[in-house]
């Protein structure tokens, strides 16, 4: 752990000097303190994020910038852009993206909370204070301007509730903390209870819910045994809670997400069940078997080398339920996901504890072999080359393709290029087209 946080430290670093590099400083502009993106223009968003990574290498003492005297003038000069461009109810335009500042003002906002809850504990010289009294101003004034919008769209609900949350806690805010219960209550209704299989099946037929959480442990017929009987008549998405070893049962009867119970509440909180309640809402039934998991297992008994895959972050919760059916006798794995530099480590990690293959954040040399997942570290492109008839991965810092570092499309041209017939590829979620012209490779 010791490495790795020495790493985060380095790259904090790097980060803030980049920053340092990019920010407008010329007295005068009106875009002063702000950061310029890639195609030229300045908005909060993007500068909030650098004004983030500057504060916090200010305020760790293992950084080479703590309490640095010029770091401390950015990071007053970002604050004074963000104000200047945050509107007078609070929000944020996202200016390359939409004009819907909601939920963009909730992701500005969410940023900084970090920063002032540690300062509101550990600040103790006159910049620390000024740093904390700017950032309160921000994101006192972001969350009062998400407290007064009204009839949130769906997609924003939970991480406006999320944020106005924190802010009603933060800001000893009763007004806040109330419109949290309004907002997760217009997301999600309940519209019936059950206690046994037999009452559930007169529900659904009653109250046709969207959704149904189907705990396997029910007086009478257990809970999968009754959805494998009713799919066939009556299909509902449905998200079964059981014990782990009952998980492939609780698919091959139809359920369409599975929550191992037997967790503490803390555990349990992490699964996330509003945003995967509202996933399964939004999505329609199919009653076929699940042929992406037919696929990928069937392909992995034929004669590849290599299996390549590429998700968005969007799909990080789909590769980890399908890596968990990974065996130890399948080929060799290698992976590229849409996530930052520092995450990939973490999430292979927590993949490598859950699996019974290996997973591991990828560096130049590794061979590529079977019972092994490799992923792409989140800030560099990863190609497979061959050498001495060994297929291995070269991991190397680059610009980014198809508008990502690490890019699908980079691994899977090399694979294409390198193995050839001897490997598949499995595009499992995109985001935009990257990953669609390599896997034509």
């Amino acid at each position: 752990m010791r490495k790795h946080y020495e790493k985060m430290v380095q790259d904090a670093d790097k980060r803030v000097l980049r920053a340092l590099r990019l920010q407008n400083m010329e007295v005068g502009n009106p875009q002063y303190g702000g950061f310029m993106e890639e195609d030229g223009i300045y908005q909060a968003k993007s500068t909030i994020y650098k004004l983030s990574n500057l504060a916090t290498a200010y305020l760790n003492q293992d950084c080479k910038y703590y309490h640095d005297p010029l770091v401390f003038e950015r990071v007053v000069a970002a604050t004074d852009f963000v104000r200047h461009v945050q509107h007078e109810d609070g929000l944020f335009d996202y200016v390359t993206g939409n004009f819907f500042s909601v939920p963009d003002t909730a992701l500005c906002i969410r940023k900084l909370l970090p920063l002032v809850k540690y300062l509101r504990n550990h600040a103790q010289t006159q910049q620390e204070k000024e740093i904390l009294m700017r950032l309160e101003v921000i994101v006192r004034s972001g969350a009062q301007g998400l407290l007064e919008e009204e009839n949130p769209t769906p997609e924003c609900r939970l991480i406006l509730a999320a944020v106005l949350a924190a802010c009603g806690k933060l800001f000893a805010c009763e007004d806040m903390t109330k419109a949290v219960l309004e907002c997760l209550k217009e997301g999600i209704g309940i519209v019936a209870e059950a206690n046994n299989a037999y009452t559930a099946r007169d529900k659904i037929i009653e109250c046709n819910p969207d959704v149904m959480i189907l705990c396997n442990d029910l007086p009478g017929m257990p809970g999968i045994v009754f959805l494998k009987k009713l799919m066939p008549q009556r299909p509902v998405s449905t998200i079964v809670i059981a014990k782990k070893e009952c998980e492939d049962a609780a698919y091959n009867s139809g359920a369409k997400d599975f929550i191992v119970c037997g967790k503490s509440k803390f555990e349990f909180e992490k699964e996330n069940i509003c945003r995967r309640i509202k996933r399964l809402a939004g999505t329609c039934w199919v009653t076929e078997k699940k042929k992406e998991q037919i696929s990928i297992s069937e392909l992995a008994k034929g004669n590849h080398t290599i299996i390549a895959m590429g998700a968005s972050t969007g799909g990080t919760e789909a590769i980890a339920r399908v890596i968990r059916d990974f065996k130890k006798d399948w080929p060799g794995v290698v992976m590229v996901l849409h996530m930052p530099g520092g995450y990939t480590h973490m999430y292979a990690q927590r993949l490598d504890n859950e699996s019974e293959v290996t997973v591991k954040e990828a560096k130049s040399g590794d061979m590529v072999k079977p019972g092994q997942v490799l992923i792409a570290p989140g800030d560099k492109q990863m190609r497979i080359v061959k050498i001495n008839n060994i297929y291995q991965v070269e991991c190397r810092v680059g610009p980014k393709v198809s508008g990502h570092c690490p890019s699908v499309d980079v691994l899977f041209e090399s694979v294409a290029r390198v193995a050839g017939k001897n490997a598949i590829g499995v595009l499992m979620t995109g985001m935009g087209s990257d990953g669609a012209n390599g896997l034509l490779a």
